[in-house]
């Protein structure tokens, strides 16, 4: 009894299927210690084709999903790894580009600012909950590098109440007073964030 090589390599490819089927069915799991399980198999992922299939295969929407997804039990590191994750997957290997565009296409810019913006649920948990905060704005920092990214995160345009106008050419002291606002708004948002 023989088998040809297209047969092993079919049954190979069935078998690789149904796992990233499983992995995805992990991920979307009610049980925090599955989620968790799963987040740690993508993240142990680090060879640029394992990356590749698990892009090709579909993993990037369930973890964003389980990224932005809020847990009461301060034992369930699912979301923090899912950002991890996304990150690794993000920032890494010729497929980085297509993860980038699948995170925007599960609603990645809106998530992740979310997240950034969010605040503490309680102080035991102000370590995990800043870790949570640096993983999404380097996310956003990931898919900013994309023009579709920049231009949902940041706007077609900036807004007419943004930049007053004026006849008489004296509104250049109100735009230079609110792009310092800004940038100093910026700034202390990183300070805050990174200490």
């Amino acid at each position: 009894w023989t088998t040809s090589n297209s047969d092993n390599m079919s049954n190979e490819t069935e078998v690789g299927e149904n796992v990233y089927k499983d992995l995805i069915g992990f991920l979307d799991a009610n049980r925090s210690d599955l989620r968790t399980a799963a987040t740690e198999a993508v993240i142990a992922v680090v060879d640029r084709d394992g990356m590749t299939n698990l892009i090709r295969h579909g993993v990037v929407k369930p973890l964003c999903k389980l990224a932005s997804r809020e847990s009461d039990d301060t034992n369930d590191q699912s979301n923090t790894n899912a950002l991890t994750a996304l990150l690794h997957l993000s920032s890494n290997g010729p497929s980085a580009p297509q993860c980038v565009e699948d995170i925007m296409d599960a609603g990645g810019v809106q998530r992740m600012t979310e997240i950034a913006l969010s605040s503490s649920r309680s102080p035991s948990d102000n370590d995990g909950w800043r870790k949570r905060v640096n993983l999404s704005l380097a996310l956003l920092a990931n898919m900013t590098r994309t023009e579709r990214g920049a231009v949902e995160f940041v706007g077609r345009s900036v807004p007419d109440e943004a930049i007053p106008t004026s006849k008489k050419n004296r509104g250049w002291r109100r735009r230079k007073k609110i792009v310092n606002t800004i940038k100093a708004n910026i700034a202390a948002a990183f300070v805050t964030v990174f200490i």
